[in-house]
């Protein structure tokens, strides 16, 4: 059994349904989570001793909701996914910069988001692989091709190589059959979708409806799959 964690802020709400609908698939594999929504609960947390947790009782609360427990055992997990939490992907554009002005682009990049402070706390008692899922791409609002663009792809592999290799992590890209304008989510799973407090059983609230920035369970279902299948199929058994 291979035992995952998922850390993230309100964008878990969708990989958190599609676990729902997809568990039963992949008996090899447990998921856990670890979330909050907005920035502010991941932001605080820190490590005490092979614990993460935080100092702030409203992002306990948020823990305890998503994880049962507000503190987590990170010697208890054989991987971890750090979900959304304002980590971003990177646009390389096809203008020449030199090797130090990408890094400097890619550290203001990644620094002081979630994302990052979560990825060093674990690395501070934890070997196992981690990986970064960035926000999902904003939703279109019409759909003009299925194309995926190559810059999107570029900039995958040079966070990669110039960042997330110091750390021994790796940004996963979303399903690219999920995208569409070159650089868009298709529109199918965003748009109003259920909050995380919903997901959770606290509410029956929904996002705004001109929300694009969030993705429904259908999309979470298959950014699992697919993630899974390419990183976690060695643990998958039918």
């Amino acid at each position: 059994m291979h035992r995952i964690c998922i850390l993230g802020n309100s964008h878990v709400a969708s990989v958190k349904q599609g676990w729902d609908k997809i568990s039963g698939d992949w008996p090899g594999i447990d998921v856990s989570f670890f979330a909050q929504a907005g920035n502010q609960g991941l932001q605080s947390v820190c490590v005490d001793g092979h614990h993460l947790t935080s100092k702030q009782s409203k992002a306990r609360n948020s823990f305890s909701l998503t994880h049962g427990k507000e503190r987590m055992d990170i010697g208890s997990y054989d991987s971890f996914l750090i979900y959304g939490a304002r980590s971003r992907n990177y646009w390389p554009g096809d203008t020449f910069y030199s090797r130090s002005c990408v890094e400097t682009v890619i550290d203001d990049l990644t620094c002081d988001t979630p994302a990052q402070h979560v990825l060093s706390c674990l690395r501070q008692v934890s070997e196992v692989p981690i990986f970064i899922a960035h926000s999902p791409l904003l939703a279109a609002k019409k759909i003009r091709d299925r194309n995926v663009s190559k810059e999107y792809l570029d900039g995958i592999q040079i966070l990669n190589q110039l960042h997330y290799s110091k750390y021994n992590a790796e940004m996963v890209a979303q399903p690219l059959v999920t995208i569409v304008n070159g650089r868009n989510t298709a529109p199918e799973y965003s748009w109003g979708v259920t909050k995380l407090s919903s997901v959770l059983g606290g509410s029956d609230e929904k996002s705004n409806s001109a929300d694009n920035t969030h993705m429904d369970g259908a999309f979470g279902e298959v950014w699992l799959t697919h993630f899974f299948t390419t990183r976690l199929s060695a643990f998958f058994k039918t």
